[in-house]
């Protein structure tokens, strides 16, 4: 069976890494958000991944995103009639999530710190 380990890989701020059948191991995300999705190849499935994720220059996002299909019936695109996306399955998480002091005091005050984009953290959120 083919399979990818990721082997302690680090991703800082790189946009949205995608994360597909057969993955295993440990990453760190730093503002990276990891996706997997069922529609990339029509089924998701075998992934053991521990993932710590830095939550620390940008908001409004989640640290990990598992998609699955729809309905058990949506058809795979180009495929012949009667074959389906499959639902996600055998896979395991585990996501930590951290924020520097620096980001946390951020969200005291209100304001991002420099490095970031102008935005505001709105009052009360965490």
């Amino acid at each position: 069976m083919p399979a990818t380990i990721l082997d302690g890989c680090r991703f800082d701020d790189a946009g949205l890494v995608w994360v597909n059948s057969w993955v295993s191991d440990r990453i760190r995300t730093v503002d990276t958000p990891v996706a997997m999705s069922s529609t990339h190849g029509h089924a998701l499935r075998d992934i053991d991944l521990d993932v710590d994720a830095l939550l620390d220059r940008r908001g409004g996002f989640n640290a990990v995103g598992l998609y699955g299909p729809t309905s058990l019936t949506q058809p795979v695109e180009g495929a012949p009639a009667g074959v389906y996306h499959s639902a996600p399955r055998q896979i395991r998480l585990k996501v930590r999530h951290y924020r520097s002091a620096l980001a946390q005091q951020a969200d005291v005050t209100g304001w991002m710190y420099a490095g970031a984009a102008t935005s505001t953290v709105p009052a009360g959120s965490k």
